[in-house]
């Protein structure tokens, strides 16, 4: 299954993921049924220092960017898969999550 994001060259297959223009991640994390997912670090590192956090096939990342591309300048906020384009949305999102222990089928 090939994944396009937001109609960039951010282009994955869950099951042998790779970037476009970039090599082979340095680092790469999966859940139990093969998803890209790393607890509380990114699942996929690169050589040029793009990072990208997923949580069960997912961007997704509580803690600041989901999405580091060094490459293309491009840092994004993601949760549960959905693309927060605007800072202060995405902090009040994650603000509510936390207080709420809200998990992805809620969001």
């Amino acid at each position: 299954m090939i994944k396009y994001l937001e109609n960039k060259t951010h282009i994955f297959d869950q099951k042998t993921p790779r970037k476009v223009g970039l090599s082979n991640p340095l680092e790469t994390y999966r859940d139990e049924n093969g998803f890209l997912h790393a607890e509380n670090q990114p699942a996929l590192v690169y050589r040029d220092g793009s990072e990208y956090y997923y949580n069960h096939g997912l961007l997704h990342n509580l803690n600041g960017f989901a999405l580091i591309n060094k490459t293309e300048n491009d840092k994004r906020y993601y949760i549960f898969g959905k693309y927060i384009e605007d800072e202060r949305e995405y902090k009040k999102i994650v603000r509510l999550l936390k207080l709420t222990d809200l998990g992805m089928d809620e969001f």
